[in-house]
């Protein structure tokens, strides 16, 4: 009815749906959806990760319920290339 996939809308808003605004979920809705920015030859779909609390390791610990000294561990074993952290 919107012309829309419904699958790729499924898909997009449950993997964005966590981060995005509540102010602005309207904007998920299948009729004011569009669809993300394709990137490469294989048609992947790029999303753009929105920041929107920046925590200490040792405030994720706690709030994970694991030890401060594995996180940093983790986090000292990345390389540049391997990005940020997600929790």
């Amino acid at each position: 009815m919107n012309r829309v996939d419904p699958r790729a809308w499924l898909a997009d808003v449950l993997a964005r749906i966590a981060d995005h605004p509540v102010h602005r979920l309207d904007e998920l809705l299948p009729w004011n959806w569009r669809r993300p920015a394709r990137v490469g030859s294989r048609g992947l779909t790029r999303h753009v990760n929105k920041v929107s609390h920046v925590k200490t390791v040792d405030r994720v610990a706690r709030e994970l319920g694991e030890y401060i000294d594995l996180l940093h561990e983790v986090a000292l074993d990345m390389d540049v290339e391997d990005g940020v952290i997600w929790v």
